[in-house]
This record gives structure tokens, C-alpha cells and sequence, in this order.
């Protein structure tokens, strides 16, 4: 089997468009609570019948407690929309990133929701997590607090193969 990844979502059209041997795509921050973009591609990745892989629905921990990493290149509007979301959760007594897992994890236009996990215990709540029923009310709240932050991304790769 053939498969290849991205963060530009440019770039499944670009390689499928050239071939037809591309079995599967693997997606990252492109379908979480604060960007939903691959939806927009998946029809067409549907009619090339690929399969996709969604990576990531913690956006690389912009949608965690934690917040992400000192490194991670999201525009800082972003970062900070995240983490305001993240404080509205914790509030309201509830995970931010139990709300992404589950939201991502029912989204059946992919074949699988891929999550790095650190210890036993994030492998433990995030099968509870995935096995979950979105809380609607709270994947609203998360929502709104990330506004029209909404689907912002960032560069990735070499800028040359832009």
C-alpha cells in the first residue's frame, strides 16, 4: 500500500491528481475544534477512494490543558484562542482535549484518528475519550471561545516545494 502525508492539504490534490496508486493520505490538524478544514477535500479524496488517516486532533497540543509546545509554529492568535478555550474547559470541569479526542474520533469520514499519547494514563483516558459521545454543549463552547481563529494553520516543509 501507498500512502503519503502533508500539512498543506494543497498537496493531496497536487500527488493525486499525477497517480493513481495512492492507497491512503494522513491529515494532521486539519480536523480538530479549531480547524475543520479537510472536510472541504474529502469528497475529492473520497472519489480518488482513498483512505485517510486524521492526525493530530489535538492540533500538536494547541488543544490541551498544557497548552502546546514552546516550538509549536502556530500563529500566536491562534495559541492564544486555544488556550482560552482550554481555561473556558477547565472551568466548566471538563478536558479540552477529551472534547477534541471525541469530536474528532466521530467523525466517519475517515478511516482512523491517529493521537500521540506520553504515558498509560493518557492511553487510558483517551480511549474513554474516543469512545465517547461528543458533549455537544461543551464542543460549542470551545468553538465560539476559538472564534475566527477558526481554520488557521501555518507553513510546514520545504518553502522551495511550496
Amino acid at each position: 500500500h501507498i500512502g503519503f502525508s502533508g500539512l498543506s492539504l494543497d498537496i493531496f490534490p497536487k500527488v493525486l491528481s499525477q497517480t493513481n496508486e495512492v492507497d491512503v493520505v494522513l491529515s494532521y490538524c486539519h480536523y480538530a475544534l479549531c480547524d475543520e478544514t479537510l472536510h472541504d477535500i474529502v469528497p475529492f479524496l473520497q472519489e480518488k477512494n482513498v483512505a485517510i488517516v486524521n492526525a493530530s486532533p489535538l492540533s500538536m497540543g494547541l488543544l490541551t490543558q498544557r497548552g502546546p509546545p514552546t516550538w509549536h509554529p502556530a500563529p500566536q492568535e491562534l495559541k492564544e484562542a486555544c488556550a482560552r478555550a482550554a481555561k473556558e474547559c477547565a472551568d466548566a470541569g471538563v478536558d479540552i482535549a477529551d472534547i477534541a479526542l471525541s469530536y474528532a474520533c466521530a467523525y466517519d469520514k475517515v478511516a482512523t484518528t491517529l493521537v500521540g499519547m506520553r504515558t498509560v494514563d493518557e492511553v487510558e483516558r483517551n480511549i474513554r475519550a474516543a469512545l465517547s459521545v461528543p458533549d455537544t454543549a461543551a464542543v460549542a463552547r470551545v468553538k465560539s471561545a476559538i472564534g475566527a481563529c477558526a481554520g488557521m494553520t501555518w507553513p510546514s516543509g520545504n518553502p522551495g516545494a511550496r
